[in-house]
């Protein structure tokens, strides 16, 4: 987490709730907006409170040292 950035840009789901969106820093670059996540989801999606997604066309980009 200490790579991701917050960005100014925001988006909104009507299902979910607001998104906020985050570069992610690597190497001596930043990948803007490749991430975002729901601080506060609607009710029916609190699963996806604490969750962080990354657009699938940054994935070849992005590289998650540690995940299982």
């Amino acid at each position: 987490m200490d790579r991701i950035e917050p960005s100014e840009k925001t988006t909104e789901c009507t299902f979910k709730g607001h998104a906020h969106h985050y570069g992610i820093e690597a190497d001596d670059r930043t990948i803007d907006n490749a991430a975002w996540r729901y601080e506060k989801p609607y009710e029916e999606h609190e699963t996806l409170r604490e969750r962080i997604a990354f657009h699938e066309n940054e994935r070849s980009e992005v590289e998650l040292a540690g995940a299982a």
